[in-house]
């Protein structure tokens, strides 16, 4: 997770679905990068269960966050455009978001470029993390697909395509 504790982006559903998980995948760990008003209460929620959250700050770094991970979590309630979402895409990370709005499903192509959970679903969600955690020619398969989607997205396809606009415009 990559993003900020708060109630729209749906941290407590995560925490809920790695409760689900946690038992059946004790090699994995959950890690939960940024902060907000929630921090604490999350924090709180997990102490002493073993289950393997680990809590880090926000960080200036987030694509080298997202390369060092072996998939992405979006348990978001509300979206625009999510952005850690196609970060973590750019960086052929395999990806489970809910489906919380019409920029998720523009980047999200679900069981091609990602996984798309149910929006507010802990169980669905533990689900398709699950699929994930189960494979790892899935998550090889989806973060090459995902990386390859947003790459009309990147700086070098955006300037292309501004100028070529504007030498159309000036015509």
């Amino acid at each position: 997770y990559l993003g900020r504790f708060s109630a729209e982006k749906g941290p407590r559903f995560l925490i809920e679905a790695w409760r689900l998980l946690a038992p059946e995948y004790p090699t994995w760990r959950l890690q939960m990068v940024g902060s907000g008003p929630l921090e604490q209460q999350l924090r709180d929620s997990v102490a002493g269960e073993g289950l393997s959250v680990v809590f880090l700050p926000p960080t200036a770094d987030p694509m080298g966050v997202l390369m060092g991970t072996s998939m992405l979590a979006l348990p978001s309630l509300t979206e625009g455009f999510p952005l850690a979402l196609a970060e973590a895409m750019a960086c052929g990370v395999a990806c489970v978001a809910s489906d919380c709005s019409s920029g998720v499903r523009a980047l999200v192509d679900d069981g091609r470029t990602g996984l798309i959970a149910r929006r507010g679903d802990s169980k669905h969600l533990a689900r398709q993390l699950a699929r994930l955690m189960d494979s790892s020619d899935l998550r090889t398969g989806l973060g090459s697909a995902a990386r390859d989607a947003v790459k009309e997205l990147q700086l070098p396809a955006v300037i292309d395509r501004w100028e070529a606009l504007i030498t159309d415009t000036l015509r």
